[in-house]
């Protein structure tokens, strides 16, 4: 049992999953092009619509 599981735990995985090799070459890909992505002034405005719509909720009785 020990050893299955040592082995299990080092193995990579993908949202709770073993991965397989081409799934982790992947996974790896789509991380590096989100990170390089214009997404922050989106990311923006998403948050300044959360703390808009929590701010609006505590005025409330």
């Amino acid at each position: 049992y020990a050893c299955r599981k040592t082995l299990a735990d080092s193995r990579p995985r993908i949202r709770g999953r073993f991965a397989r090799n081409d799934e982790i070459e992947k996974a790896s890909q789509n991380k590096w092009t989100y990170a390089g992505g214009d997404e922050g002034d989106e990311e923006d405005d998403n948050w300044t619509n959360i703390l808009e719509a929590l701010s609006a909720n505590l005025n409330f009785p």
